[in-house]
């Protein structure tokens, strides 16, 4: 059922499937035994096939290599290798311009918090101070801190949600 379900998904015919493999089989065998890479004539000539149709299935086997757009072809020193997509996020332009976004989102939902409430969030996240730290800096107590910690990640979280 497997096979079926691929076959029936596969968009190449099966003789072509076939044929390139035997060229690919020939091209081993008679690079082995030559010591070099055999030419199309002599490929053509092992596997009784002629010159044109030879060709015709190595140009069409190109095709059947289907690789992602996204892809990154290395070329070094004269070779060629193919890399997957690149996963730094800078470097994907729709990804970074979402960050750049949800970064402004979260600069504006800051500017609307009250001054203590932007302290907060700034001795918290940018100084990265504990909660006693923050506690002495603006001379409260530490709860008093993590219910203004809490009404500011509350009122940060609503007004993203609101542009989500």
């Amino acid at each position: 059922m497997i096979i079926d379900l691929v076959r029936k998904n596969d968009w190449m015919p099966r003789n072509f499937r076939k044929q390139n493999k035997e060229i690919e089989d020939a091209r081993n065998k008679l690079g082995l035994s030559l010591g070099r890479t055999p030419s199309d004539e002599e490929i053509a000539d092992y596997l009784g096939l002629s010159i044109k149709k030879c060709q015709k299935i190595q140009r069409m086997s190109v095709m059947m290599n289907v690789l992602s757009l996204d892809m990154v072809v290395d070329s070094e020193d004269d070779r060629q290798s193919i890399q997957p997509p690149n996963t730094d996020m800078d470097r994907e332009p729709e990804k970074a311009f979402l960050k750049d976004e949800a970064y402004k989102l979260l600069t504006m939902a800051v500017d609307r918090l009250n001054e203590k409430e932007k302290l907060m969030i700034s001795l918290y996240y940018v100084e990265e101070l504990n909660m006693k730290q923050i506690a002495h800096v603006m001379n409260v107590s530490e709860p008093r801190v993590s219910q203004i910690h809490s009404n500011a990640i509350r009122k940060l979280k609503l007004y993203m949600s609101e542009y989500e």
